[in-house]
């Protein structure tokens, strides 16, 4: 894409959100959000058709469902009930609270990846695995704790640092939001790779992960361990990472950061060196 594409697009997409936002409120239509998500896919040199589409696809679907439900109902009503739905996504992960200025969504992302990290990503401990394959599960732990890990009383690294800037008495908003953002964004980068990592042991068919799971030689908290094999009971090695990918691709998908991953990020920059 050239400048003048580029340029051509965001002016369209802007020029949608103050329509809407100035027909229907800037509680749903924001200029902000997508300008803080335009600058930073700017920033992180991220391949922009896919950001674009991402976001045109956005804009259409929550018109449409606007289109759809005004005639049966009056509009507040049509709000709210996208309003709800749309917050139903978020809520029904578990949200932690850390902070009385932290926001609602990163204090449910914070607890959506805490749960991942200690339900879901603790089975790799006992999948039948290539060397290479486990110490990409081990390096991604160390991120998952990083960013995510909840110790108690204890909260992440990367949690204590977001506390840090809110709670300064100089902390502007747009500091604590672009803040929040960045969050997303590296638990995003962390879900894709995990993703990719799960597709990839699965395409190379190993016979060992055709067998059920065994859980004696998961050795981890009890109350944890119930809930993976709750989870995970009567799956093979391959249906285990299956869950593992869906559970993080429904975060994703909830948490609409389907276009920050590293990969995208990657094919941009190289897409951008060849012309």
């Amino acid at each position: 894409m050239d400048k003048e594409d580029i340029n051509q697009i965001v002016s369209k997409i802007r020029s949608k959100y103050y329509e809407y936002g100035k027909k229907h409120g800037e509680a749903w239509f924001n200029p902000d959000g997508f300008e803080e998500r335009y600058h930073m896919a700017i920033k992180n040199r991220m391949e922009l058709e896919g950001f674009f589409l991402s976001e045109i696809t956005f804009l259409e679907k929550l018109k449409e469902k606007y289109d759809k439900k005004a005639a049966e109902k009056p509009f507040s009503a049509t709000v709210e009930s996208i309003i709800e739905e749309n917050t139903a996504k978020i809520k029904k992960y578990p949200k932690i609270e850390f902070h009385q200025k932290a926001g609602f969504e990163i204090c449910h992302f914070y607890g959506a990846m805490d749960e991942f990290a200690q339900h879901y990503f603790q089975v790799f401990r006992i999948l039948d695995i290539d060397d290479s394959s486990k110490e990409m599960t081990i390096k991604y732990e160390d991120e998952l704790f990083f960013l995510a890990v909840n110790m108690g009383a204890r909260h992440p690294k990367r949690i204590q640092d977001h506390i840090l800037l809110v709670s300064r008495q100089d902390a502007a908003n747009i500091e604590i939001e672009r803040d929040t953002t960045d969050y997303l964004k590296s638990c995003a980068f962390l879900l894709h790779e995990i993703i990719d990592l799960c597709e990839g042991i699965v395409d190379r068919q190993a016979k060992n992960l055709e067998t059920p799971l065994r859980f004696n030689k998961l050795f981890i908290e009890d109350n944890t361990k119930k809930a993976v094999v709750n989870i995970f009971s009567g799956l093979t090695g391959y249906g285990a990472l299956l869950a593992i990918a869906e559970q993080a691709r429904g975060i994703i998908d909830d948490f609409r950061m389907k276009a920050f991953s590293r990969r995208g990020l990657q094919e941009g920059r190289i897409l951008k060196e060849s012309k």
